[in-house]
């Protein structure tokens, strides 16, 4: 089983003042064996899946949860999970009453259903972050991390928001493309999700993203893999290709490097650097 990090910044009174207070956040990278029992906490979650499938059952209500995946929990709610892939997540737990504000002003907490999906990786890629440098515990950073979770809450917003507006062909594609990273894809799945020709689907798909659609796939590949080693820089190359959807390490790291412009060794060895040191 891989090292979870897990973070419990120490607030001060500035996270009173200004209302957010982050609890505790972290990750888990390709947990095999992910189950807890009903339990109630008096702060909110909010997580994404990276990689994996797992379930969340909320006051006897069951959400399956999926890469890509979103899921926000509110205080005081009954609540387990089960993992059934190896689950890969990244969490954050806060509290404070600009928190209650926001999330209600912004309506998150009237949705049925807390289990949604995001347009972009603008959210991940703050929550990454966000878990990323809460071990630094200065003013300054704690100031940093409490505005980076607000900057979270309006981002999941907005593009939930485009997302309940209505998605087209092409949306349900990259949803597709999102839950099906670790695993084959091929271009007949992705034309039927459009409902299309192969051909057609290859045309319309490069027309409007300006790429071919498994030159698309390989990218987001390449993204999801540059976020599993700034997660943990520890993980090893072969584990982050097979959790990028490559049964062959040594075709990742030629894949990669072309990319980046570097192998998945330094790339690890620059997110190691970039840690933030305590004490």
């Amino acid at each position: 089983m891989r090292r979870p990090a897990h973070h419990a910044p120490l607030p001060s009174s500035i996270s009173e003042s200004m209302g957010v207070t982050i609890t505790s956040c972290g990750h888990f990278l390709d947990r095999r064996v992910c189950q807890t029992f009903d339990r109630v906490r008096d702060d909110y979650l909010i997580l994404t899946t990276l990689e994996g499938t797992a379930w969340v059952e909320e006051e006897g209500q069951r959400r399956d949860l999926a890469p890509g995946d979103w899921f926000l929990l509110r205080p005081g709610r009954v609540h387990g999970y089960t993992q059934v892939t190896n689950w890969t997540l990244v969490w954050v737990h806060f509290m404070g009453p600009l928190c209650d504000t926001l999330l209600r002003s912004l309506g998150l907490l009237s949705r049925e259903r807390l289990r949604f999906r995001q347009r972009t990786h603008r959210s991940r890629d703050l929550l990454i972050d966000l878990v990323r440098n809460a071990t630094a515990g200065t003013v300054a950073n704690e100031v940093l991390l409490n505005a980076r979770l607000l900057e979270l809450l309006a981002c999941v917003h907005q593009d939930y928001t485009l997302e309940s507006a209505g998605t087209d062909h092409m949306a349900r594609v990259l949803s597709y493309i999102d839950g099906h990273l670790g695993e084959a894809i091929a271009l007949d799945d992705l034309a039927a999700c459009a409902h299309l020709s192969p051909f057609h689907f290859a045309r319309s798909f490069k027309r409007r993203f300006g790429y071919t659609p498994m030159r698309f796939v390989q990218k987001k590949r390449m993204e999801l893999a540059q976020d599993l080693m700034c997660v943990d820089p520890d993980l090893m190359v072969r584990d982050v290709a097979r959790m990028a959807g490559f049964e062959d390490a040594l075709y990742f790291s030629n894949v990669f490097r072309k990319w980046s412009g570097t192998s998945p060794s330094a790339f690890k060895e620059a997110a190691r650097e970039l840690e933030p040191r305590t004490g």
